[in-house]
């Protein structure tokens, strides 16, 4: 995902893949796939490279969710990303304790006894 600013000020993620062309016509509109479309800050020049910089993350391997964020946030090379607060999204819960399977409840109906005779009318 690449971070992009709504002409609000509010911040958006988007997906680069989904993106199917950009405008600049004075201000810079992102056409996706599916026919959406929305207006952003950034010029042409600033959202290839956030791509670019999007594409050499992924490929680099795995990292962490902070650090990529850092690096698809900061813009222009060398710049710091803004101060923003750690919400807590990706905090590890801690794991369930295990299940006795012989603890489970057994369930209320059951299968009817088979029969050693044959069905009526049957062969």
């Amino acid at each position: 995902m690449i971070v992009l600013t709504r002409l609000n000020g509010h911040p958006v993620a988007i997906n680069p893949d989904l993106v199917a062309w950009v405008e600049v016509t004075p201000d810079t509109t992102v056409t996706f796939v599916v026919g959406d479309k929305i207006v952003v800050k950034e010029d042409l020049d600033t959202m290839i490279q956030r791509v670019i910089d999007f594409r050499r993350a992924i490929n680099r391997g795995p990292g962490t969710v902070t650090d990529i964020t850092a690096r698809l946030r900061s813009g222009p090379r060398g710049a710091t990303p803004p101060a923003r607060p750690e919400r807590g999204l990706y905090q590890k819960t801690p794991p369930s304790p295990p299940v006795d399977p012989r603890s489970r409840p057994r369930p209320s109906w059951s299968m009817p006894p088979v029969s050693s005779k044959p069905p009526p009318g049957g062969k």
